[in-house]
């Protein structure tokens, strides 16, 4: 049986490591052997772009930023999270004054044990940055060093197995979020032991590739706490015959759950970009897609626990590994949405009083389902094969997506864009954030094209995803609500499915491409959704394309319009409000939230103004932008099963 350890040890030498800044540039901008995009086209773009830091460069370090992170224990006097140079972890005042860390909760012991503690290892990964530069070690940053964690102790001293809160949600979730986490980097109780050998523990065993308690509490936080992305390590117990070997945490629907990669001069025959070979694969209980994505895990170097020195380093391999990696990125793309990058590919004007926590002209808080669907649109497909000695070696790793690498490395600069050259970030990148379809439902979305990008070629990538209700534990099918994505007539994710539609996954994608002065329909289709009445997503299109106005920003919180108003019952208006669901208020512009219960012809038109709010400043005077929408009566109980034959209600957008 697999061991699904969520670290490994390996004998390390110096020309193995991975920094940390390593990785960081691997996530942002791709390495020489696997560049990711179209940046290969030419050997001066390959060298001006690869192996770069693009994201930082625009600013994005992980200012504002705060990353939940459950692990073994913390080092908090190592100068990677020390509030100033030289105290020890008695000195330590954690609060929201504190330079790194605004709460250490002590659920198991309240410190790191021993040297190569994991969890200090992790957050250094993540966010670490040393009190003092120019401190040895101090160069090994984190990928997003200027954020700060919210850390939950669950590591019993040297006890192999943790000490996992009964509940999830109500003793780590709910407070860290309270004091403004809303990415959060955990693992399982199966953490690797220094002696390789040693059997894992019964727990690990039993527990392999099921849909749990434990992962269905992540699902139910993710639903209850909307700006929420959760990311776990797919574990390091892959199986030399392919055969399923992801951990039970990873089976999670709404989490982002990370493989690892290789990096060069690993001392086997992989290269950099290629699958590591101790990373678990999927299939997932109930067919589905995991590993989400992989990022660099073999090794990375970070911060070292009660190791002599103020910032002792240390290298660690493992999914585990990968998974901060990935962490620091999300991080610096939720600030990149905050910060209101997005559509200027500029921030925003700053400005003081800013209401949930938005304090930039054109920001916006993101939903933890686009969070994630920003980053799997950053996957880039890895180029290697399957990587064990057996018969199975030499399997392409090149399905998007398969069940070893899911939809490739994460690499940054495919999805977040600045101004250049002309373009806007909106010039290459469409979101759309809280929108929702009912059963028999779909949204259109019309978008125009150009010929190519010097980053994409002539690829165009569209990523749905959805924060599914939690499936009861032991579920063999746990998808409760079928959402299908489809783009110019091919469905999600049609490689893994054969071109029929996706019933098993709350993540579709389709890759593409699309001719010149042309157009790529997307339809976002409410194929059966039994539980909450409708079912909100998130659409990332990313591409060259071709908009003569920006894409449509998210809407406007309520409060920000004078309060929370109810659904409009009455006559079509010009905007329609949606009342608030309790977590994130959108509200729904170009569409009405409810149709009228009286007649009306099933094919009228009826058109509605979108307002662009947050841009004065940015584009000149406040933009409107016409949409006209085609509705179709809805019934009075819309069909609860995909069996039904009704044409269904549409919302079609022609972006501009």
């Amino acid at each position: 049986m697999a061991h699904a350890a969520s670290a490994t040890a390996f004998a390390t030498n110096g020309h193995r490591r991975r920094l940390n800044v390593d990785a960081v540039q691997a996530v942002q901008s791709g390495t020489p052997s696997f560049p990711g995009g179209a940046w290969w086209a030419t050997p001066a773009r390959l060298a001006a772009n690869v192996g770069t830091t693009p994201i930082w460069d625009m600013g994005l370090h992980g200012e504002g930023e705060i990353v939940g992170v459950m692990s073994t224990g913390l080092d908090s006097g190592h100068c990677f999270f020390e509030n100033a140079a030289g105290e020890t972890p008695a000195d330590q005042v954690y609060g929201p004054s504190h330079r790194k860390i605004v709460s250490y909760r002590a659920h198991a012991d309240g410190g790191a044990t021993g040297q190569r503690d994991l969890g200090t290892h992790l957050v250094g990964t993540i966010l670490g940055k040393s009190s003092t530069d120019g401190a040895a070690g101090a160069g090994e940053r984190g990928a997003a060093y200027a954020a700060r964690v919210a850390f939950t102790d669950v590591g019993p001293g040297d006890a192999p197995v943790l000490d996992v809160p009964t509940d999830l949600l109500g003793d780590m979730f709910r407070p860290d979020y309270a004091l403004g986490a809303r990415i959060f980097a955990i693992h399982d109780r199966c953490t690797a032991e220094d002696d390789p050998t040693t059997p894992p523990s019964d727990w690990c065993i039993n527990s392999i590739n099921k849909y749990t308690t434990q992962t269905a509490m992540i699902d139910q936080a993710s639903l209850e706490l909307d700006e929420l992305l959760v990311l776990v390590p797919a574990g390091d117990g892959g199986n030399p015959d392919r055969s399923p070997s992801i951990t039970s945490l990873g089976t999670c629907k709404n989490c982002l759950t990370v493989g690892a990669t290789e990096n060069d001069n690993s001392g086997r025959p992989l290269g950099d970009g290629q699958l590591a070979v101790f990373s678990s694969t999927g299939l997932a209980v109930g067919g589905r897609i995991k590993p989400d994505v992989t990022a660099p895990g073999f090794f990375i170097s970070s911060a070292n626990s009660n190791a002599d020195g103020d910032c002792a380093i240390t290298e660690m391999a493992g999914t585990a590994q990968a998974m901060a990696v990935t962490a620091g990125a999300v991080a610096l793309i939720r600030q990149y949405f905050r910060e209101g990058f997005y559509p200027s590919g500029k921030r925003g004007k700053g400005f003081s009083g800013g209401k949930d926590g938005i304090s930039f002209e054109g920001g916006f808080i993101p939903s933890g389902a686009l969070m994630k669907a920003m980053t799997i649109a950053a996957g880039q497909v890895m180029p290697g094969v399957f990587p064990q000695p057996t018969a199975a070696q030499g399997a392409p790793l090149n399905g998007y997506p398969n069940p070893y690498s899911g939809y490739g490395r994460v690499q940054l600069n495919q999805v977040l864009f600045g101004e250049e050259n002309g373009k806007t970030a909106g010039d290459r990148l469409f979101v759309i954030d809280g929108e929702s379809v009912a059963t028999g439902e779909e949204r259109v979305y019309t978008i125009p094209t150009r010929a190519d990008d010097e980053g994409f070629g002539t690829e165009f990538k569209v990523v749905l995803v959805w924060t599914d209700p939690p499936a009861e534990p032991n579920s063999q099918n746990p998808l409760v609500n079928n959402l299908d994505l489809e783009v110019d007539g091919q469905n999600g994710n049609s490689e893994v499915t054969g071109g029929g539609p996706d019933t098993v996954n709350n993540v579709e994608a389709v890759r593409l491409t699309a001719t010149a002065g042309g157009t790529i329909e997307v339809k976002v289709k409410g194929t059966s959704v039994v539980e909450g009445g409708s079912q909100k997503f998130a659409l990332v299109v990313t591409g060259p394309l071709s908009l003569t106005s920006p894409p449509p920003a998210p809407p406007p919180a309520a409060s920000d319009l004078g309060g929370t108003p109810d659904i409009d019952e009455g006559p079509a208006t010009a905007i329609s409000r949606c009342k608030s669901d309790g977590q994130r208020q959108r509200l729904q512009t170009y569409s009405r939230c409810k149709t009228d219960s009286g007649g009306g012809n099933d094919d009228s038109l009826v058109m509605y103004l979108y307002i662009l709010t947050g841009v004065l400043g940015l584009f000149g005077p406040t933009l409107i932008v016409l949409l006209v929408v085609r509705r179709r009566k809805r019934r009075t109980q819309p069909p609860q099963s995909s069996a039904s034959n009704a044409a269904p209600q549409q919302v079609e957008v022609m972006v501009t």
